[in-house]
């Protein structure tokens, strides 16, 4: 009993110092969306920057950039879950159609 009980805060205590470290970092991901085995579209936030970014199991690459007025639509329509992320991601993404490599 005396083990689950240190396990239980030693699991609290990580939780929140981890929790904590996250919170003050100077990059945010806004939204993620999974495309594929071990592959997803995000954007992130680097100080005051805003990035769409294609990460995979062992690539990432940057689709384009966002200006501060559509990062702030995409998250007013978080906020108000208006529409599906893959319908705003659509929208991001017809911006950087002729960008994208084609197969």
């Amino acid at each position: 009993m005396f083990v689950l009980l240190i396990t239980y805060f030693t699991t609290k205590f990580v939780g929140s110092y981890q929790k904590g470290m996250t919170q003050n970092n100077s990059i945010q991901i806004l939204e993620a969306m999974k495309i594929g085995n071990n592959k997803y579209i995000q954007i992130v936030k680097v100080l005051d920057e805003y990035y769409v970014i294609a990460v995979a199991k062992d690539n990432v690459a940057m689709l384009g950039t966002l200006s501060e007025e559509e990062a702030q639509k995409i998250k007013e329509k978080k906020a108000g879950n208006s529409k599906q992320f893959s319908e705003t991601l659509s929208e991001v993404m017809d911006k950087f159609k002729d960008k994208l490599p084609k197969k």
